[in-house]
């Protein structure tokens, strides 16, 4: 098959004959790995002061990276991705430069009050659209990384296996701290609740399903491997676990699974959780659907997530159901609130990071006079409300841009794990900042858009038809179809 054959290119690419690097690349790549590993210890990096530490880190890292695989269809990308940043960049000086967006009728009176000159917007609101280009552009560049590293099969690979490792020790040292009730080690959210490193139980939760997600492609890739290998017959639990050092890959990937499916619902995050059983049945019927015997591992899996979710959060879910009902009440109204404000500043918004300061002036009367709301708890309308509907519409092209060619990917390289990894996290990532504010922690962030890179980078890999990889393909397939599973010898 072209797909098959396609996928073997990328197997013999990371082996033996995989692409040379050399130093200043090597450091690059490096520098990257520890960035993603390091980047959700700082109670996620949503100060400032870690958006340019690893802002200056993620500029020396593009810097040193070869460019020399980059071409064409990813080259493209790449510019649109700069495109997309330099419109946030372009945005933000507009903003700047403006003399308030959101003019209250409380200025003037206190003007003429005090008989001077008060600006419309404080100083500190009118320099936020410059700062709150931080977490934009650092985004960009881990994207570009993630493209510019997604030939080599083996760093993708090392990638992957380094986030799902720091979300299990994340995960399990949160838990440490939930059962010994050890505040330095989680911060200050809804009791009871797992927050890992993270500022909220959301984004715990979605940054534990992502590297579930993760986890579970490689080891459904491994498993549909073996069942191509024996035609489509049920085989030994011999035959499942690979041999030699791949052994401890594959346990270790199990065990992570495990952990991680354990540790998510533990965040007691509704929404994540829903997504994540939902996109993890759907990798299932993705990578196994043609293997008529490979419903039998599906079933159980399915309904073992599922049975945890309800153990460990269903008698919580139906009290806050019964108590509020299905929907959050103060959060659809400030969904409405939020509406009116972009009907209001349908161009240049009120101003990006402004959020916290023009909110007050939108908000409802229905709203709980209780509640503080520094985020509009739903990513794409609060870029409108700050950022304006031509951004927001910019933002939300290259997003659709994405989907379509990580939807490309899987279909034409179905055997390749990384390309449905990044499209599960994606759409994980995506639906739940509709809801929450996910992808407006920089940590999480910085994690979402180098994967999502990396499975565009390979999405758009074009097989290679010299005749030296015909040759390797051919000596792969005769190995035992080992382009299908993410554990190769010498990986």
């Amino acid at each position: 098959m072209l797909e098959e054959t396609s996928d073997s290119d990328s197997a013999s690419r990371s082996g033996a004959d995989g692409p040379r690097h050399g130093i200043a690349d090597r450091a690059g790549f490096v520098l990257l790995l520890g960035t993603l590993a390091l980047c959700p210890l700082p109670d996620g990096s949503v100060e400032l002061v870690w958006t340019l530490v690893w802002g200056a880190l993620t500029c020396l890292c593009v810097l040193l990276l070869s460019y020399r695989s980059v071409s064409g269809a990813p080259a493209l990308v790449i510019a649109a991705c700069g495109s997309l940043a330099g419109g946030f960049i372009a945005v933000a000086l507009l903003q700047s430069q403006a003399s308030g967006f959101l003019p209250q009728s409380i200025w003037p009176q206190a003007s003429g009050l005090l008989g001077i000159d008060l600006p419309a917007l404080s100083t500190a609101v009118r320099d936020a659209p410059l700062l709150a280009t931080g977490g934009p552009l650092l985004a960009s560049l881990l994207f570009i990384a993630g493209v510019v590293v997604s030939d080599d099969a083996r760093r993708v690979e090392l990638i992957f296996r380094v986030l799902i490792v720091v979300a299990c020790l994340s995960g399990l040292l949160g838990l440490v701290a939930l059962i010994f009730d050890i505040d330095a080690l989680r911060p200050t959210d809804v009791p009871g609740a797992l927050t890992t490193f993270f500022l909220n139980k959301n984004t715990t939760s979605t940054y534990l399903g992502s590297a579930f997600l993760l986890c579970l492609v490689l080891i459904l890739h491994h498993l549909s491997a073996v069942l191509r290998k024996s035609g489509g017959t049920l085989p030994s639990i011999e035959a499942v676990i690979p041999s030699g050092t791949q052994r401890r890959v594959f346990i270790g990937l199990v065990a992570s699974a495990l952990v991680l499916g354990l540790l998510i619902p533990l965040a007691k995050s509704r929404s994540s959780l829903a997504i994540t059983v939902v996109l993890a049945a759907i990798g299932c019927l993705v990578v196994l659907w043609r293997q008529a015997r490979a419903w039998k591992f599906m079933v159980p899996l399915a309904l073992a997530i599922f049975a945890v979710g309800y153990v460990f959060v269903g008698q919580g879910l139906r009290a806050r159901v019964a108590q509020r009902g299905l929907d959050d009440e103060n959060r659809s109204e400030v969904y409405r609130s939020v509406i009116e404000g972009i009907a209001q500043h349908p161009i240049l918004g009120t101003g990006l990071g402004t959020f916290p300061s023009v909110f007050p002036a939108l908000r409802s009367d229905d709203i709980d006079i209780g509640g503080v709301w520094n985020m509009a708890h739903s990513t794409p309308l609060e870029l409108a409300l700050t950022g304006g509907l031509p951004l927001m519409a910019g933002v939300a092209a290259f997003f659709c841009l994405c989907f379509v060619l990580l939807v490309r990917g899987v279909i034409r390289r179905p055997h390749d794990p990384y390309i449905l990894g990044a499209l599960l996290v994606g759409v994980l990532g995506v639906l739940h900042s509709t809801v929450d504010f996910t992808l407006q922690i920089t940590g999480y962030l910085m994690i979402y858009a180098a994967v999502t890179g990396i499975g565009v980078g390979r999405a758009l890999r074009q097989p290679s038809s010299g005749l030296f990889d015909k040759v390797r393909r051919r000596r792969s397939a005769e190995a035992g179809d080992s382009e299908g599973s993410p554990f190769r010898s010498g990986g």
